[in-house]
């Protein structure tokens, strides 16, 4: 005769068994040298924390002087482990110093780590397809006997591989297991750069709160002076600073009146504030630093403005549009996949003078509908953060795969 109490303790192992199966070690490997409060290490760390958050045990590998702003954010149960190079100095030697360093010292790095720790997986986050133009680090990776994804986050048109790194680039990309794009135009640049024609991939958007409304008062006076905001990296090889300083300044300018406040940190803070001096706009343009309060700062200004050279998927765009606010933008990285000239927001065709001229012409001419394409702009960047994945879907995939 059947009995149900034998049955318990046969349940009881293979639950235990399901569970041991569910829970593995996962390592993930950030290659940004730049400032860590950027969206590409929001989006790493908010994956690391759901894996956490899941049962994982997850290893997070960072470069030494990002290693302690990680660590306070991680939390004491995620394991934070150094790779050189440090920072050490922005002067040219030092730069080569660590140029070198970081190309020569990366493989290395990662392949001890991973058979150090045995992870039945690998998330590397590169900042962009550049990272890959490595073949040393390209060799140690398809070598090792381990499963890896990767997530990219920018590319630059303008940037070629060297021979050597192509057909190790392609067979990278053939082993992954997951490869993760912030925007279809950083993976469809990287197919002309290496020639590869069937990449598959996975569009992934950056975590963040979705405010369900935020107010539009902000626009009721049409003679209010217009505040205008950047926010980023003060980078300006990238982020087009230089640019946007030049277009306020010049006859050209449409709004006389305007204010920005440029909100970041980075390496030519200096310059930017020699250039605002230059230009006269001491009185217009203010350096405010890094801010973490994003609904405190959309309270009080009216436009985004990102003048960038290059770009993956910017936060800072989701952020504003979410939060009803218009944007001005160069057409570069996935900008124009989430803003409709003229109908969400205000694209530049490229980060050059006349154009982004022409656009905030544009953009104030029509002051008097930037309620409408406030609010169309939110209802557009809605669904396509509906349609697109999140780090939960990574988790769930990752879950499922484990299993």
């Amino acid at each position: 005769m059947h009995n149900e109490i034998d049955d318990i303790p046969i349940q009881t192992q293979q639950i235990n068994l399901n569970e041991n199966l569910h829970n593995v070690k996962v390592v993930i490997i950030t290659t940004n040298y730049s400032s860590p409060k950027g969206g590409s290490e929001k989006l790493w760390r908010e994956l690391a924390k759901s894996l956490n958050d899941e049962g994982h045990d997850v290893v997070a590998s960072v470069y030494s002087h990002q290693a302690s702003f990680h660590k306070k954010i991680l939390g004491p149960n995620i394991k934070v482990h150094r790779r050189l190079p440090s920072r050490h100095g922005n002067s040219l030697m030092r730069k080569m110093l660590q140029y070198a360093t970081k190309k020569l010292l990366e493989g290395r790095q990662i392949r001890r780590l991973i058979e150090r720790e045995r992870p039945a997986h690998v998330f590397f986050s590169f900042g962009g397809f550049a990272e890959l133009d490595n073949p040393r680090l390209l060799r140690t990776i398809t070598a090792l006997d381990t499963e890896f994804s990767a997530i990219f986050h920018n590319n630059t048109e303008n940037y070629s591989f060297q021979s050597e790194s192509i057909s190790l680039a392609q067979e990278f990309c053939a082993q992954a297991a997951n490869i993760y794009l912030v925007s279809h135009r950083i993976g469809e640049i990287f197919q002309r750069q290496v020639g590869l024609v069937d990449f598959k991939y996975k569009i992934i958007i950056n975590p963040m709160d979705e405010p369900e409304d935020f107010s539009v008062t902000i626009y009721d006076n049409p003679l209010e002076i217009v505040r205008m905001a950047f926010i980023g990296t003060l980078d300006i090889g990238v982020k087009g600073l230089a640019l946007l300083l030049q277009t306020i300044a010049s006859p050209s300018w449409p709004y006389a009146d305007a204010t920005l406040n440029i909100f970041g940190e980075g390496k030519d803070r200096e310059l930017i504030s020699n250039l605002i001096k230059s230009f006269g706009l001491e009185d217009r343009i203010f350096l405010k630093g890094w801010i973490d309060d994003i609904d405190a700062l959309w309270n009080e200004h009216h436009l985004l403005v990102l003048p960038s050279f290059n770009e993956g998927m910017p936060m800072v765009i989701h952020e504003a549009m979410l939060r009803q606010r218009i944007i001005v933008a160069t057409d570069v990285g996935g900008n124009s996949e989430i803003i409709e000239d003229g109908k969400t927001g205000f694209i530049a065709p490229s980060a050059s003078l006349n154009h982004l001229s022409n656009a905030f012409i544009r953009c104030f001419k029509r002051r008097h509908q930037w309620p409408l394409i406030a609010a169309a702009a939110r209802s557009s960047i809605v669904k396509t953060r509906q349609n697109h994945l999140k780090i939960q879907d990574i988790l769930s995939e990752f879950n499922h795969e484990q299993n």
